[in-house]
Order: C-alpha cells, then sequence, then structure tokens
C-alpha cells in the first residue's frame, strides 16, 4: 500500500506493476504498418493514415492486453507516477494542433509525419523516466 512516505523507487515499481506492456508493442505494430504503407502510399495519403491512424495504438494495445489474458486496470490514485505520466500524455497530446498548422503551412504533408512521429518518440522519455528505464 503507498502512502505519503512512500520512496520514488517504491511509487516507480508500483506504476510499473499496475502498466501495462502492451503499449510498446501496439506502437512498435502501428508504425511497422506506417512503415510499410509509406512505400505504397502517397505523402498525403500517409499523412492521413498517421493522423487518424495513431488514434488507434491505444484500442491495439487494451486487444493485446486481453489477447494476452490481462486484463486493462487503472493504477493506484495514490500514486502521483502515473498521474504525472497521464498529464505529460496530456502535454504531447496538446501539441498535436502546432504539428497539423505547420503541416499546413509548409504545404508539406511529410511534416505531419514526421511531427507525429517526434510527438509520439517524446511519450517514451516520460514513460522511461516513470518506470526508471536508463533507455527512456
Amino acid at each position: 500500500m503507498l502512502n505519503a512516505s512512500s520512496s520514488l523507487k517504491d511509487l516507480r515499481a508500483n506504476f510499473l506493476a499496475t502498466s501495462s506492456q502492451s503499449a510498446p508493442i501496439a506502437g512498435m505494430i502501428y508504425w511497422g504498418i506506417i512503415g510499410v504503407a509509406a512505400l505504397r502510399l502517397s505523402p498525403l495519403q500517409l499523412m492521413y493514415t498517421v493522423g487518424f491512424g495513431s488514434g488507434m495504438i491505444f484500442p491495439l494495445a487494451i486487444l493485446i492486453d486481453r489477447l494476452r489474458g490481462r486484463k486493462f486496470q487503472t493504477n493506484d490514485p495514490q500514486n502521483p507516477v502515473p498521474q504525472l505520466f497521464m498529464q505529460s500524455l496530456a502535454m504531447v497530446g496538446l501539441l498535436w494542433p502546432f504539428v497539423i498548422l505547420a503541416s499546413i503551412q509548409a504545404h508539406d504533408a511529410n511534416l505531419l509525419v514526421l511531427g507525429a512521429a517526434i510527438l509520439m518518440g517524446i511519450i517514451w522519455i516520460f514513460y522511461g523516466w516513470a518506470t526508471d528505464d536508463p533507455t527512456g
């Protein structure tokens, strides 16, 4: 049970124990599909695929959890680490309009694909911190 005197190590361990490893798997599947699609689609088609398809990562992660026999669960409300991680996700989500506007202003569909890749990559910096993973 977590309380006010819990160490950061304990909070991170709780976050890792209650979080799912299916999101990175879903992200790899998504970007693998995008990589193959990039060989066949025009830049404009790829832009729409990336823009709308990025919303499929979370449902795919839940599906992967179910296929692995794991039930989606919420984190401990007393743990601030998942709250900080969720706030970082919201911050990255709020940056999407800037990527879209930059792509429109530059008249370059590839800029949206690059911006999406950067934003989705930024998420794993926070995840790496939350799990105390040196890779993140």
